[in-house]
Order: C-alpha cells, then sequence, then structure tokens
C-alpha cells in the first residue's frame, strides 16, 4: 500500500545518521551569523570561541553545510513566529497578526512571550476579603507551554504559532510524538526531547524550563 506522509516522515528521519534530526537535515541557505545567539551566550556567562563555537553547539551537519539547528539560532532566517488574536471564539475575524520570526529562534520567543503576556491580564476577586489579584492564566504556565511547544516543535512540518481568543489562548505545536517515544512513555511522565541539542541550550539559558513534550494545547480563560 501506499505510505502516507507521516510514515514517509518517519522512514526519512530514521535514515538519518543521528538521533537529533535538526543536527542531520541540512539547511537551504550556506551564509548564516550568530551574534545575537553569541550575545544571548555571553549574557548567560558563556565563554565564546569562535574557533570552536560551530562545533560546539553542532551547528554543521555531517556533509559540513549548516544544519536545520543553525537556522533556527541565526540572525536571519525565514522562519515565521506567529501570534494572532481574533474576535470571538473562532477565526472568522482577526484582528491583530504579528510575526516574531525571521531572527534568532531564543529572540523571538521572548518577543511571543512579552507579547502574551499583554494578553493574560490581570483581574481581582472582590467576592472576598482581602482583594485577591491573579492573572486569567498562570504566566508560568503560559510560559512553560508556549516553551515547550517551541523546543519540541518538528520543524520539518510547520512552524508552532499562538491563537488568541475571547475564551482562550491556544498553543500549537506540530510533530506528534518523538519516534522513539510511545503512549506509555508519555503518560508515565518519561521525556524524550525530539532534539537533545535545542533542549540542552534551552536548559543551559534557563534551568526553570521543563521541557516534557506537549502539543497543540489549549488553556482557558
Amino acid at each position: 500500500r501506499e505510505m502516507d506522509e507521516e510514515e514517509i516522515s518517519k522512514r526519512y528521519k530514521l535514515s538519518l545518521r543521528g538521533d537529533d534530526y535538526l543536527v542531520d537535515v541540512e539547511s537551504y541557505f550556506d551564509n548564516l551569523s550568530f551574534q545575537t545567539f553569541k550575545i544571548i551566550l555571553s549574557e548567560h556567562g558563556f565563554h565564546i570561541n569562535d574557533t570552536g563555537f560551530e562545533g560546539s553547539f553542532k551547528l554543521r551537519a555531517r556533509s559540513g553545510r549548516y544544519n536545520l539547528l543553525a537556522e533556527l539560532l541565526s540572525d536571519n532566517n525565514n522562519i515565521p513566529m506567529i501570534v494572532a488574536k481574533f474576535k470571538g471564539l473562532d477565526k472568522a475575524e482577526i484582528l491583530e497578526k504579528s510575526d516574531y520570526g525571521s531572527r534568532c529562534i531564543i529572540s523571538s520567543i521572548e518577543k511571543v512571550l512579552t507579547r502574551v503576556d499583554v494578553e493574560n491580564a490581570m483581574f481581582s476577586d472582590t467576592s472576598i476579603r482581602p482583594r485577591v489579584d491573579k492573572r486569567l492564566i498562570d504566566p508560568f504556565c503560559l510560559k512553560e507551554a508556549i516553551i515547550n511547544a517551541i523546543v519540541h516543535n518538528d520543524w520539518t512540518i510547520s512552524q508552532p504559532a499562538v491563537y488568541i481568543f475571547d475564551d482562550r489562548i491556544e498553543v500549537i505545536s506540530y510533530g506528534g510524538l518523538p519516534l522513539e517515544e510511545s503512549l506509555e512513555d508519555f503518560y508515565g511522565g518519561i521525556s524524550h526531547p525530539r532534539s537533545d541539542t535545542l533542549m540542552r541550550i534551552f536548559l543551559s539559558l534557563d534551568n526553570s524550563i521543563s521541557c516534557k513534550f506537549q502539543s497543540g494545547m489549549r488553556f482557558h480563560k
């Protein structure tokens, strides 16, 4: 029988040399720069050695060309990062659409988090004394959902996105379970990162990030 797209994708990834597809998949671009990434690393106490920089962060595929990981971390790329706000409860009418992509993925995440934080308004519960002020959605959970969606997204399929509605915020991530993870592992809390290298970078930059895979999460106000 003819294989569907998901089966073809799995066969292709299994044919790659290693387990980290971001490292093994070549980028379409040859001329990439990483100044933003280097600045972020320096701000977090990393010593940057230009000679071994690309090798330390596995930015080249086995062919010697830049890989998909390098493209995500580069200063300029063609990868969008959309935050869209809709009127009402569906996508019939869009109020605002912003693209925070085409830059180092770490910088993109910071801008997405700042934008979504504006929508996560504070409200006051005056039915009790003293009055309790809290956000519509727990800020840590919202941050965790967005970071997980981006770090564990399958970038060979599409880009993650955030959709804001009157009653909820949807955080979209593509790819389903990683190839080596079963449903039993998932429900048992066993983590199989889609990209070990990207996960380690984010863990190094923010130890509060929990890297458990989530996909297509919906958070209701």
